[in-house]
């Protein structure tokens, strides 16, 4: 039997230090009230690839986790499942289960397989399915027959499955809704008039400019430019570069000899502290500052 228990040790083992691996997952996302269980977010955040290898890593340093590689191996099913009911471009990329549904079909199939087995359990203490189970069984079945007939009529080889919601249909009610006020039942005169305020209003970012104003030619109190390609003649030049580069050394070096030589990182912190230089190194990466750097 799977519990709540076996996230709640984990988040406990992983808490310790002040860096975690577990970084996104807290009691908040087991213990969920009221409207805040209709949050996709929670859902996905604890059903996570990294909450299920937060639980096989305390598993595997000795930790007391109950049932770890059961409840490891199901987060990580419903991660892949998250990702194939998720699928957004159409270009391929190195994560197979986020591909659109058709260009990995057997991968693909076999998750949606695995995910209706499991859904076809009933839960303890339960007489039946739940509606959720349900939905899920009807969505596994209902995306691979809409490929095969999309593909057999109209020779479609991929569905991107992000699309495959009702999100746009609920925004739009919600803004309906939302503009009458605490009147959220409006007629269908009422709605009428919300859905012409709507469509004349959507885009008015597009007029954005063109007002019959002067342009302000005071000087700002404040002025400061933080773009990649901002003034140059603030740059300073190469011989204060070189000085900053021998000031950063020494300091690294006064730090090294005040950290005392016997402290020893422990396995799970150590983890999270690659994972981190790991999330930093990627973002300098995307920088348009450093396009062309190359690290290790």
């Amino acid at each position: 039997t799977l519990t709540k228990s076996t996230v709640e040790q984990t988040i406990t083992h992983c808490c310790k230090t002040d860096v975690t691996i577990l970084f996104k997952v807290n009691e908040s996302h087991l213990n969920v009230r009221s409207f805040a269980k209709q949050k996709v977010k929670l859902a996905t955040q604890l059903f996570s690839n990294t909450t299920a290898s937060a639980i096989r890593r305390c598993y595997s340093l000795g930790y007391q986790v109950e049932n770890a590689v059961e409840t490891s191996d199901l987060f990580k099913l419903l991660n892949d499942w998250f990702d194939v009911f998720n699928s957004k471009l159409s270009t391929s990329n190195c994560i197979e289960t986020t591909q659109p549904y058709g260009k990995q079909l057997e991968l693909q199939r076999d998750i949606l397989k695995q995910m209706s087995q499991i859904m076809s359990n009933r839960i303890c203490g339960k007489t039946h399915r739940l509606p959720f189970q349900k939905g899920i069984l009807i969505n596994n079945a209902s995306l691979d027959g809409l490929h095969a007939y999309c593909n057999e009529k109209y020779g479609i080889e991929y569905i991107l499955t992000s699309r495959l919601n009702q999100d746009i249909v609920e925004n739009f009610f919600g803004a309906m809704r939302a503009k009458g006020g605490q009147h959220d039942h409006p007629s269908p005169l009422q709605f009428k008039y919300r859905l012409r305020k709507h469509i004349v209003a959507k885009n008015t970012e597009l007029l954005a400019g063109n007002g019959n104003v002067g342009e302000d030619n005071y000087d700002s109190w404040l002025n400061l430019n933080i773009t990649p390609n901002g003034n140059k003649e603030n740059e300073p030049d190469e011989g204060k570069w070189k000085g900053w580069s021998k000031e950063f050394e020494e300091f690294e070096i006064e730090i090294a000899n005040n950290i005392a030589a016997e402290y020893i990182m422990d396995e799970l912190t150590e983890d999270a502290m690659e994972y981190l230089a790991g999330y930093v190194v990627r973002k300098l990466r995307l920088s348009n500052e450093s396009p062309q750097s190359g690290f290790s």
